[in-house]
């Protein structure tokens, strides 16, 4: 590999690194709407728990409001992401990362603390130099709920 290729795929890892970071940050932000500009136009992003699909969303008008009004209904939400492993090819990749996820919410008066173990399972799209997410299957592995 020539220097001018692994300068690029340097580049290329650490691109998709600060992408799927931002994805944490704008969550924990709770805005969706600057979420929606992590993801291509005809995104696909699935949840899924304990390997059932629970919610299909398309495009990134869809992803970005959906989360918005998800985000909406908690106190506030904090995103550690972990270990990344990535595929790329061009402007192609895929890629899993973990990440533990704590949600705070309030119902009738109670707060609720619940954390999640998620893996996200991304096909990452380089349009015009910029990478985006194309597809995310959100995988949540395990759900702790403290009261």
């Amino acid at each position: 590999m020539e220097i001018e290729q692994k300068i690029q795929e340097i580049t290329d890892r650490m691109a998709l690194k600060q992408l799927v970071d931002s994805y944490a940050i704008l969550a924990d932000a709770q805005n969706g709407q600057a979420l929606k500009s992590l993801f291509t136009p005809d995104a696909v992003y699935k949840t899924y728990v304990n390997g059932e699909v629970q919610m299909t969303l398309e495009g990134h008008e869809e992803i970005g409001n959906t989360l918005q009004k998800f985000l909406n209904t908690l106190n506030s939400t904090f995103h550690m992401n972990g270990q990344q492993m990535l595929n790329i090819k061009g402007d192609q990749a895929i890629g899993r990362c973990y990440c533990q996820v704590t949600l705070v919410e309030t119902r009738d008066g109670v707060q609720t603390t619940t954390q999640e173990n998620i893996f996200y399972d991304d096909e990452y799209k380089k349009t015009d130099g910029k990478w985006q997410i194309a597809k995310r299957n959100s995988n949540i592995i395990h759900i702790n709920k403290i009261v």
